[in-house]
């Protein structure tokens, strides 16, 4: 269980190795997703994500805790 999840997006262009990975032009626009989740002070998860812009749509549900 998580105490703290901290996540932004970005945009980037790609660089020679993600154009060849998402088969994209070097400098197309890509989301760069990152994220931190801790649980208590200590951080036990990150990641980076690097998305090709056309291919993704991003959604937020906000729920009003108890």
């Amino acid at each position: 269980i998580y105490t703290l999840s901290l996540h932004d997006a970005l945009p980037i262009c790609a660089n020679f190795t993600e154009s060849q990975i998402l088969e994209k032009p070097v400098g197309s626009p890509l989301l760069c997703s990152r994220r931190i989740c801790y649980s208590g002070q200590d951080p036990f998860l990150y990641g980076i994500t690097k998305l090709a812009s056309d291919k993704y749509e991003y959604c937020v549900s906000l729920q009003n805790r108890p």
